[in-house]
Formats: structure tokens, C-alpha cells, sequence
């Protein structure tokens, strides 16, 4: 058997920690990433979950639609809502903000917010 040459050995498993860190760090990253925005969302959820409930008035609704490769839209609404006598506007439409293209959810929540805004004008309409 041939003694084995130890710079050779050296070289290959220097070779394999940076590929290694070359590789497992953005992954890393990315995996904290989603940590901190699940995180964020689990918290968001959990503070709404502990609103007052309370009425609102919609005042406006509309549904945006983005188109690139594919369609991607955005249900947004301005409402006014009061709370211990202070009142507030919102925008706000979902826990997670922002438009999509997967699913109905968008459509759906614009469906839902303008039917009941034109029940409100038209009931308050005379």
C-alpha cells in the first residue's frame, strides 16, 4: 500500500467546508427569513384575534388587478370604525397585506366588502 499524500487530504476537505458555507449559508438565511415571517405573522393574527369587535362603515372598495405573466389582484377598502369614542379609518383588508394570484381570497374579500357597502347606500339612500 502506498502512503498517502496529506496535502491532497488537506486540500479536499478544505474544499468541502467552502463549499459547504458557500452553500449552507444563503439557506440558512432564507430559513431565518421565514422564521421571522412567520413569526410576525402568528403575531399579527394573535393581536386581532383580541380587537374589540366593533361596526364600521365602508366607505370605499375596489378590487385592483396586476397583470404580468399572470393576474394578480388586490381587494382595498377605506372604512371608518369608532373605539372608546375615538374614531378611526383603516385600509387594512386581511392579516396579510398585499395582492395574490393564488386562490380566490382577493376576489372573494372584494365580493364580500362591496355587497355590503351597496346594502349600506342603498338602505341608506332615500
Amino acid at each position: 500500500m502506498l502512503p498517502m499524500d496529506t496535502r491532497f487530504a488537506t486540500t479536499n476537505r478544505r474544499t468541502g467546508v467552502g463549499c459547504l458555507a458557500l452553500l449552507g449559508v444563503p439557506f440558512a438565511a432564507v430559513g431565518v427569513f421565514m422564521i421571522f415571517l412567520t413569526a410576525r405573522a402568528l403575531q399579527s393574527a394573535y393581536e386581532v384575534g383580541h380587537w374589540s369587535e366593533t361596526t364600521a362603515t365602508i366607505v370605499d372598495v375596489e378590487l385592483t388587478t396586476y397583470r404580468n405573466k399572470s393576474a394578480t389582484w388586490e381587494a382595498k377598502a377605506t372604512y371608518c370604525y369608532s373605539v372608546n369614542g375615538t374614531t378611526y379609518k383603516g385600509t387594512r383588508v386581511s392579516v396579510h397585506g398585499g395582492a395574490d394570484n393564488l386562490g380566490s381570497f382577493q376576489q372573494s374579500a372584494y365580493r364580500e366588502l362591496k355587497r355590503a357597502r351597496d346594502w349600506l347606500l342603498q338602505h341608506l339612500s332615500w
